[in-house]
C-alpha cells in the first residue's frame, strides 16, 4: 500500500526515512507529495491509489473541508494531520495531539503552567494535549482574537504573542510551534523550564535553553510520537519503534 506526506514545502521531511525504518520488511511505501494546492495534492493521491496521507503545513486546517469523517480531536482542534482513504470516503485524524501527549507526559504534572506559542494546527493540538494532561494552558498568538476564540473553546487562557513575558516566566513548560525562529524569548529565562518545539531543530532555542539551564526537547520527539499512531492507522500493523528510535539517534 502507498502512503505519503502532503504539504508545501516538504522536501526537508524526515517522514519517509522514519516510515522505512518502521516497516523494513513490508511492501508498504511512503513518499513526499509537494503541492501548493491541497486539492491538487489530494486528487493526485487518490488517482494514484494511495491508502492514506499525513498532512502538514499549510494544510492542516484546510483539509477538514475535504473529508467525510473526522475524529473528535480533529473536530475540536479544527485541524487534522492524517487521512485514511477507504471505499471512497476520506477519514481524518489528529495524531499531533497524541504526539505531544506521549512526548510530554513523562515530564509534566497536573497543575503546572504551560505556554503555547502559535495557534495553528500544531499549536492547538499541543494546547489540547497539555490541557488533557491537567496543565493550566495559555495560548499566545500574533492574531490575539484567534487565540482568544480557541482558548474560550478549549477552556484555556490566551495572550498576545508580543506580551508573553509574564506568562513565559510563570510557565514551567513552553511549547514553541511558531513557523520560524524568533527573538520573542530573548529576555525570558529558561532556567528550570521544559522547552519543546514543533520544528526538528532550532539551534538558537536549543543553545539558549542550555545556557539558561533549561531542558530542551526537539521536534524529532514530536515527529516520532505522532508517527507511531499514524503508521499504525495506515497499515493496521505495529511499527518497529526500536528501529525508529535508533534512526533518530543519527539525526
Amino acid at each position: 500500500m502507498k502512503f505519503g506526506l502532503l504539504g508545501y514545502p516538504v522536501a526537508h521531511s524526515k517522514s519517509p526515512a522514519l516510515f522505512a525504518a518502521a516497516y523494513r520488511h513490508t511492501p508498504h511505501t511512503y513518499q513526499l507529495l509537494e503541492y501548493s494546492s491541497l486539492r491538487d495534492g489530494l486528487e493526485a493521491a487518490l488517482s494514484e491509489g494511495f491508502g492514506g496521507l499525513n498532512i502538514t503545513a499549510p494544510f492542516k486546517e484546510e483539509v477538514l473541508s475535504f473529508v467525510h469523517n473526522a475524529d473528535s480531536i480533529s473536530r475540536e482542534a479544527a485541524a487534522a494531520n492524517l487521512l485514511i482513504f477507504n471505499k471512497g470516503l476520506i477519514n481524518a485524524f489528529n495524531t499531533d495531539y497524541e504526539g505531544v501527549k506521549r512526548s510530554l507526559s513523562p515530564f509534566v504534572l497536573p497543575g503546572e503552567k504551560a505556554l503555547i506559542t502559535g495557534c495553528g494546527g500544531a499549536g492547538r493540538a499541543a494546547a489540547l494535549a497539555l490541557r488533557d494532561l491537567g496543565l493550566n494552558v495559555t495560548i499566545a498568538n500574533r492574531d490575539y482574537k484567534k487565540a482568544q476564540n480557541y482558548a474560550t473553546k478549549f477552556g484555556t487562557a490566551a495572550c498576545p504573542l508580543d506580551k508573553i513575558d509574564h506568562f513565559a516566566q510563570e510557565a514551567s513548560v513552553i511549547v514553541d510551534t511558531l513557523p520560524s525562529e524568533t527573538s520573542l524569548y530573548n529576555n525570558i529565562s529558561f532556567a528550570g523550564k521544559l522547552i519543546f518545539e514543533a520544528k526538528y531543530k532550532n539551534p538558537a532555542l536549543k543553545e539558549k535553553c542550555s545556557l539558561d539551564n533549561g531542558k530542551y526537547l526537539s521536534g524529532i520527539l514530536w515527529l516520532v510520537n505522532q508517527a507511531v499512531p499514524s503508521f499504525k492507522l495506515f497499515t493496521g500493523e505495529n511499527p518497529d519503534t526500536e528501529a525508529m528510535d535508533l534512526l533518530t539517534t543519527l539525526w
